[in-house]
């Protein structure tokens, strides 16, 4: 049922839905890690108080979902289609190594630096010199295995969608690295105006 209204929707606005799949699913992404981590607090201190969601945070995810993400994989996997047309393994394996070598990288530190433009931070680059290369070598670990059965197994007009599902997952350790590079980031500040009073 779902499935086939989703079809619908994909032949009449594929745009549309790519990048409206992106949106909900990093929102809701966001969502679930405010959860996690106030359930995860809560088991190390019972007295904290009722969850609040931060609804600000959350539509930073939401936006960085639609203009980064939705609109980059709308354009980049026919892109890579056309560069390597077909699904053999060898045209697979080379769609994989692109995407990882050029998309990966650029799409890391288009997340980490647009939610701090969104944020307005003054050192928009702090969180991506912080957590680049261990978000690359995580994303290294799932996405090259994700890619391979997106592109060998699924036909083109699926392949949005389904990197959009696999964005869910990728989302919640994205917030993961951003809340712990934002503490490290507080706690170095704090750290450093200390120095300067003593």
């Amino acid at each position: 049922m779902v499935a086939g209204h989703l079809r619908n929707l994909l032949r009449k606005s594929p745009y549309l839905t790519s990048v409206g799949i992106y949106t909900v699913l990093y929102t809701g992404a966001d969502v679930c890690h405010q959860l996690w981590q106030h359930y995860d607090n809560k088991k190390l201190s019972p007295e904290q108080p009722d969850f609040s969601l931060d609804v600000g945070r959350t539509a930073r995810m939401g936006v960085i979902g639609f203009a980064c993400l939705g609109n980059f994989n709308y354009v980049w996997i026919p892109f890579l289609e056309r560069l390597f047309p077909g699904a053999t393994v060898l045209k697979t394996l080379a769609k994989v190594v692109v995407d990882q070598t050029i998309a990966a990288p650029l799409l890391i530190t288009s997340f980490y630096v647009g939610l701090r433009v969104l944020e307005r931070k003054p050192d928009i680059f702090a969180v991506a010199r912080e957590k680049f290369l261990p978000t690359y070598k995580t994303s290294l670990m799932f996405w090259p295995a994700a890619q391979t059965i997106n592109f060998y197994l699924l036909p083109l007009q699926y392949r949005v969608i389904y990197l959009g599902f696999c964005s869910f997952t990728w989302a919640n350790f994205l917030c993961f690295m951003k809340v712990k590079a934002d503490q490290e980031l507080q706690a170095s500040d704090a750290g450093n105006k200390q120095d300067l009073q003593n």
